[in-house]
């Protein structure tokens, strides 16, 4: 009797604190996916059916709304579970059925309302999970809307014109600092260690540098014991971090444009037009070169 009143009371406790309710596990939760193969298949053809486009979401629906419940809350994750091959297979899956829907769907707002949901999972994703597979795996999903988001703003130009505000508040992160001292736990010793947190400090000042680089400014970073930490953030790892920078950026230049011709009846010219209209807040830099982003043509 005490304990069940003990944890009543620690219910109520928790309640009143406003502490937000426990994940659910992506595991449980996506052990409910329906139709995965067909969905597969699909998203490697050149077109899906309407008509099964349509049950593979109905019956999916209950799963899909509390995925974007939990991803758009940014609910803790439990730690670990998208490093098992099941539960990564079916979360892939899950995110082909939401770029189906937008590829076969019902335009920008289907598409805004998918892409905002991802972009919010893919980036806690990243930060709670601090592995490198839940880092690899964020690339691919954004690299993958980034596809297709611009695939549809080529056939339309004007498809990105209402999408600003939820394209400026985007967030693509790398934290490098985090995953680098969460994988070394897994196998160096504390000793061993205390390098790494120095690497992890030098990656979060500055990202835009391989492991290799920043350890080797480091006393003692040149240990074999290391080796594994030097994969992790290759300077191919680099130019993938900017390439997804420039990407982002991109998107929000187009989405300026569209609204720039939507406003003014004509097409913008230079950057100074659409910031003299507070669409764009200031020119974008190529992470490639360091300089101002080229002028894309709308």
């Amino acid at each position: 009797m005490k304990r069940v009143l003990l944890l009543l009371v620690l219910s109520l406790l928790g309640s009143f604190s406003g502490q937000a309710a426990p994940r659910p596990s992506l595991r449980e939760l996506l052990s409910g996916l329906k139709s995965s193969e067909s969905i597969v298949k699909a998203f490697a053809a050149t077109k899906t059916p309407a008509g099964e486009l349509k049950t593979w979401l109905e019956e999916n629906q209950k799963l899909r709304s509390e995925f974007q419940k939990m991803s758009r809350e940014s609910q803790a994750f439990a730690r670990g579970e998208i490093e098992n091959e099941t539960v990564l297979n079916q979360l892939t899956v899950l995110l082909q059925l939401s770029l189906l829907r937008c590829r076969w769907g019902q335009g920008i707002d289907t598409c805004s309302d998918e892409a905002q949901t991802w972009f919010q999972f893919l980036a806690d994703l990243s930060y709670e999970e601090s592995t490198l597979v839940g880092l690899r795996f964020a690339h691919l999903g954004r690299s993958l809307w980034f596809d297709e988001l611009e695939a549809q703003q080529q056939k339309d130009r004007m498809f990105l014109s209402n999408s600003r505000a939820w394209l400026a508040g985007l967030r693509a992160p790398w934290p490098l600092d985090r995953i680098v001292v969460f994988e070394a736990r897994r196998i160096l010793k504390p000793q061993a260690l205390r390098t790494v947190e120095r690497l992890a400090t030098s990656l979060q000042k500055n990202p835009y540098q391989s492991a290799e680089a920043a350890l080797n400014k480091i006393p003692g970073g040149k240990s074999k014991d290391f080796d594994f930490i030097r994969q992790m953030w290759r300077s191919e790892d680099l130019d993938l971090l900017k390439n997804e920078a420039n990407r982002l950026a991109l998107l929000k230049v187009k989405a300026a444009q569209g609204a720039y011709f939507k406003s003014q009846s004509k097409v913008a010219v230079s950057y100074e037009e659409l910031m003299a209209q507070k669409l764009l807040p200031q020119i974008p830099t190529d992470y490639k070169t360091g300089k101002a982003l080229v002028f894309p043509i709308f």
